[in-house]
C-alpha cells in the first residue's frame, strides 16, 4: 500500500464532546431543542477557533476536534464548560446545557477529511466517562498541564477498562 493510501500520521490533543441528554430533548421538543444545539454549536466553534482548534466533523451533538497542543485543548473545553455553567444559572431546566468533554493526546491518522487511531478511540471513551459539566482528561494530558494551567477540582477516576481499548492509565475528572 502507497504511503499516500494510509494518510498522515501526527500527534494531536483530540477533544469530544456530547451534549448530555440530547436524544430525549429531541424527543421531547425538537424546535426548543434544534435552537439550543444552534447555540452549543455556535459556542463550541468560537471556543475551538479561539483556541487554535479544527473541528475534524460534528455528529449531531456531538464534535470532533483536534489542537496542536494539550494546554490549548483544555483551555477550550474549560471555556465551554464555564459558558454554559453561566448560560445555565438562570434557566429553567429544559432551556440549560450540559455537556460532557474527554481530551487524550495521541497518534492519529488524518485521511480524506476523517482521523482515526488509538488516540480518537481514546478520547471517544474518556467522553463517556464524564461527568455533565465535566472534562475527562487522560494521563498523559494531565502530566502536560497540571503545572500549566488552574484545574479546577480534580479527581482520579483510577484506571478504569475502557470499551475495546486494551491499555489502561489514569483518568481525571475536572471539575470547574
Amino acid at each position: 500500500m502507497a504511503s499516500s493510501d494510509r494518510g498522515t500520521r501526527k500527534l494531536a490533543a483530540i477533544m469530544f464532546t456530547d451534549i448530555v441528554g440530547f436524544s430525549r430533548q429531541m424527543g421531547a421538543d425538537e424546535a426548543r431543542t434544534m435552537r439550543l444545539l444552534a447555540l452549543h454549536n455556535q459556542v463550541l466553534q468560537q471556543a475551538v477557533t479561539e483556541h487554535h482548534g479544527h473541528v475534524i466533523k460534528t455528529i449531531g451533538d456531538a464534535f470532533l476536534v483536534d489542537f496542536p497542543s494539550v494546554v490549548n485543548a483544555v483551555q477550550c473545553a474549560q471555556e465551554v464548560q464555564a459558558y454554559f455553567r453561566t448560560h445555565n444559572t438562570d434557566k429553567e431546566g429544559a432551556e440549560q446545557i450540559h455537556v460532557r468533554i474527554g481530551i487524550h493526546l495521541g497518534d492519529i491518522v488524518q485521511q480524506d477529511g476523517d482521523v482515526f487511531g488509538d488516540g480518537v478511540n481514546i478520547a471517544s471513551r474518556l467522553q463517556t466517562l464524564a461527568e455533565p459539566d465535566t472534562i475527562c482528561i487522560s494521563h498523559v494530558v494531565y502530566q502536560e498541564v497540571e503545572k500549566k494551567l488552574s484545574l479546577g477540582i480534580v479527581l482520579s477516576l483510577g484506571r478504569p477498562k475502557l470499551k475495546n481499548i486494551v491499555q489502561r492509565f489514569h483518568v481525571y475528572l475536572l471539575f470547574l
